[in-house]
């Protein structure tokens, strides 16, 4: 149940963002439900792995190389989801995208700790 309510907060959070970036948009409202819950999965499941291999990454670049992985992230979603849409060409992309997982990354932090959930971020 817990997780269920947590993808519930991914995709108002999702669509939130949606709203507020301009470089992003969902051409239907099932694209923007699969896209919350890939990006939950990929959360719960494949970033934990991706971060303890990068580590060492990490070190060296003093805690920001877990964004650019954040980053990557939501490009191979925005890859498999054909009606999510980034605007713009290579840089833009990977702006628009680096902002949506950032800001994803804050607000469910911020979600955590007023609820006390331990949420993928």
């Amino acid at each position: 149940m817990n997780f269920i309510l947590k993808i519930v907060v991914y995709i108002l959070v999702v669509y939130a963002l949606d709203w507020l970036l301009v470089g992003i948009a969902f051409r239907t409202i099932e694209a923007g439900l699969v896209v919350a819950g890939c990006m939950a999965v990929i959360n719960v499941f494949i970033k934990p792995i991706v971060q303890t291999l990068a580590f060492p990454m990490t070190l060296m670049t003093l805690g920001i190389f877990p964004l650019i992985i954040n980053t990557i992230f939501v490009l191979i979603v925005a890859g498999f989801v054909k009606d999510f849409v980034i605007f713009g060409d290579f840089l833009f992309r990977f702006f628009w995208a680096f902002a949506f997982g950032f800001l994803l990354t804050v607000v469910t932090v911020i979600i955590e700790q007023f609820t006390g959930w331990n949420m993928p971020n």
